[in-house]
């Protein structure tokens, strides 16, 4: 992330060969960028705790590198310039081109990730000053979630970074000595802060996520280890060379340092410590949590020394042509791997969500994109950036635009286009197979149960159907498994008027994808203008295939239907599907029911499904009532039993059984229960016809029936009569 070459300073205090040990610590940065990878795989592709050591602090390595490689790159300069007085305007001068290059560093590469962030990843929160201020880098200074990991999740880190660099001038002007007061100094203020957080959270002004969000990401808290990094510059260029010592040596050293660190992950995270850091005064709630984030500074610091001096075989590993260039797109890795990872989660499928494969193209994807955005974006946007700054818009779009074209027919460059556009394909396939199976799991979930699971002979089985109907327009919605090996039998929809004559048929398309080796998946969408269809009535559903249509069953229970109804568009017509229902006495109630008027409407809320009434030897009398009631009846059902003059002779009505099946009911849809009555033979004596009614209670009169055989007052359907010759 920062510039590695170092200008020559005086041979005593820097050792030989300073470029290949400043190449060194470029390939090391490749290897914390791969380690904040790993970590944030938790959670992503089914890995639940990656458990490595140290992924979790890597961003630590990084904020201890970037004040180191800067101390020595800037610190002398601003030093030089400081000691002498007449120098106050060319020090100003270095520390405004000091901000200028790192701003021109870090700046467009996030604006480009944070654009690609917003355009890919859909579960973002796009709230204005959630993204005003991850543009303007100043998210990292609030303790609110959608602020620091909202958008691009990474991005909190370069927002503390450009703080950094703001405060770098402060550290280093006036020299070493200078620079140890300002040291402990701030080992005082972070102290001082953990205090104040501890407070916060003990009086509850803050809540434990609002202060480990602070300690995490807010720049005060994490400037220790920049500092730490200027220390380690320091050390460095004071430090006895050792131009003899073998590489084995050095390779120890390098060993002992690494070892230093995973004994500290072992300390930290393998024997809890943290759990006995509530138990210290002043700063119990806070310090765990620090030490959880930053108290690997100092042992990262002594890494960089190590390595930064060393000729070992793991320096020269990460000091190698191909570490190297890995470390250089390492920021841009960093800057995209999280994108990646959370777009290849959400959109891919089942295939894609869980093990290596899903793994193994986020960092393929990662690292193909991290040498097109190096190449194409963070290099030429820093040379352009500075010119912009420098000089004026045409020196910034003349080098921009020079450094584009220099790498853009770089053989790397086109390999690397090649691989992310393969990925994209990969994940976008896939991202489709994906919504099709969450339709078709969406449309099995939210159907009635009238249209589940009905099987067309061992052609396909039916997992539901879902209809949007409004005036202008009818939506249908089907979701399939094909079970039979042929696949050329079609579903067919037919619109019927109120002959049950076919209107139009219109053949689906058949759209499939596979869910599982053995079994295939499918949903159809059709849609169509109510207006070019004046006479619908029914909407009917079959599948066919040479004229022959597959008989209907459900739950084991076989029909000699071949059409299953949808919909009927008139709501006094509305038929009950006898598929849906389970065999015995509500079902042959619905069965018996005359085909051209399956259903009569009493009111708004009430359907007559079926009903029938056997007298029985003693004189009393069975009364069976299939009914399709809606949750806001507040009717009770009446029995009148008229004699030959139409008078009154009896009546029978039962509010508790009404009661009981209110609270059966939810939602809004209407639902199917029974009434199976005797009446006693008292009730019903010299009565000669059986009527039935709905008594409104509150308006105190009977509901009126909308259709069926009724009486001359149209509020009494007769359902039967004891008068065979009547």
């Amino acid at each position: 992330m920062h510039q590695l070459k170092v200008p020559p300073p005086k041979p005593s205090l820097v050792p030989p060969s300073p470029l290949r040990r400043i190449d060194c610590l470029t390939g090391l940065r490749f290897v914390a960028a791969l380690l904040v990878f790993i970590h944030h795989l938790d959670g992503h592709f089914g890995v639940e705790g990656t458990g490595l050591p140290l992924a979790n602090n890597a961003v630590s390595f990084f904020f201890v590198l970037s004040g180191f490689i800067l101390t020595l790159v800037y610190g002398r300069r601003f030093e030089s310039n400081h000691r002498r007085a007449e120098n106050t305007s060319s020090l100003t001068a270095d520390i405004f081109s000091f901000l200028k290059k790192r701003v021109a560093r870090l700046w467009p590469l996030h604006f480009v990730c944070l654009l690609v962030c917003v355009a890919t990843v859909r579960y973002l929160n796009l709230d204005f000053w959630v993204v005003v201020s991850n543009l303007f880098l100043v998210h990292s200074w609030t303790s609110s979630a959608p602020y620091v990991t909202g958008l691009n999740n990474v991005s909190w880190s370069i927002s503390t970074e450009l703080f950094f660099c703001f405060a770098f001038p402060i550290f280093v002007i006036g020299g070493y000595r200078r620079f140890l007061w300002r040291y402990g100094f701030l080992i005082l203020a972070t102290l001082g802060c953990l205090i104040v957080l501890n407070f916060a959270i003990e009086l509850q002004w803050i809540s434990r996520q609002g202060m480990t969000l602070t300690i995490q990401a807010n720049p005060i808290m994490r400037l220790f280890e920049f500092a730490t990094g200027i220390l380690t510059a320091y050390l460095f260029t004071r430090a006895a060379r050792h131009t003899n010592r073998s590489p084995l040596v050095d390779t120890a050293y390098e060993l002992g340092t690494v070892g230093l660190l995973i004994v500290w992950w072992v300390f930290i995270y393998r024997f809890e410590i943290l759990k006995l850091t509530p138990s210290t005064p002043l700063i119990g709630n806070s310090l765990g949590t620090w030490i959880w984030f930053c108290s690997t500074a100092p042992l990262f610091g002594l890494t960089v020394w190590t390595f930064a001096r060393s000729n070992g075989l793991f320096a020269k590993a990460m000091a190698s042509p191909v570490m190297v260039h890995l470390g250089e797109i390492s920021f841009a890795f960093y800057m995209i791997h999280m994108i990646i990872i959370r777009v290849i989660d959400f959109e891919g499928s089942p295939l894609l969500t869980t093990g290596v494969l899903a793994i193994a193209l986020a960092l393929v994807a990662s690292l193909a994109a991290a040498e097109l955005l190096y190449q194409l974006v963070e290099m030429p946007s820093k040379d352009g950036m500075n010119a912009l700054l420098n000089g004026g818009p045409v020196d910034s779009i003349t080098k921009t635009t020079s450094v584009i074209r220099d790498v853009l027919f770089k053989p790397l460059t086109g390999i690397s286009a090649l691989a992310l556009l393969a990925v994209v394909g990969i994940v976008h396939q896939n991202s489709l197979t994906k919504y099709e199976q969450a339709r078709v799991s969406q449309i099995a979930q939210k159907s009635s149960a009238a249209h589940k699971q009905v099987d067309f002979d061992d052609a396909a089985k039916l997992l539901g159907c879902l209809l949007e109907i409004d005036e202008d327009s009818i939506t249908i919605e089907l979701a399939w498994k094909a079970a039979g090996q042929d696949t050329q039998k079609r579903r067919t929809v037919y619109l019927m008027d109120q002959n049950m004559e076919p209107l139009k048929t219109e053949i689906m398309p058949w759209h499939m994808h596979n869910s599982a080796a053995s079994a295939k998946q499918t949903y159809d969408s059709i849609k169509f203008d109510r207006s070019d269809f004046p006479n619908l009535l029914r909407i009917m559903l079959t599948w066919e295939k040479d004229g022959d249509r597959a008989t209907l069953s459900k739950d084991g229970q076989s029909s000699s239907l071949s059409l299953l109804e949808l919909h009927c568009v008139d709501p006094e017509m509305a038929a009950i599907d006898t598929l849906s229902l389970p065999p015995g006495k509500l079902r042959s109630l619905i069965e018996q029911m005359p085909q051209k008027q399956p259903c009569i409407r009493i009111g708004e809320n009430a359907t007559l499904c079926g009903y029938e009434c056997l007298p029985n030897p003693d004189g009393s009398l069975s009364v069976n009532l299939a009914w399709k009631l809606k949750p806001e009846l507040t009717e009770r059902r009446v029995l009148n039993f008229l004699d030959e003059n139409t008078a009154v002779v009896g009546n029978y009505g039962d509010v508790a059984m009404l009661q009981f099946v209110r609270r059966e009911m939810t939602g809004s849809e209407e639902k199917l229960f029974l009434d199976e009555l005797l009446v006693p033979p008292e009730k019903c004596q010299s009565a000669s016809t059986i009527t039935l009614g709905l008594w409104d209670e509150q308006a105190k009169q009977m509901v009126r029936i909308e259709n069926g055989k009724t009486l001359a007052n149209s509020q009494r359907l007769i359902i039967g009569r004891l008068n065979a010759a009547d």
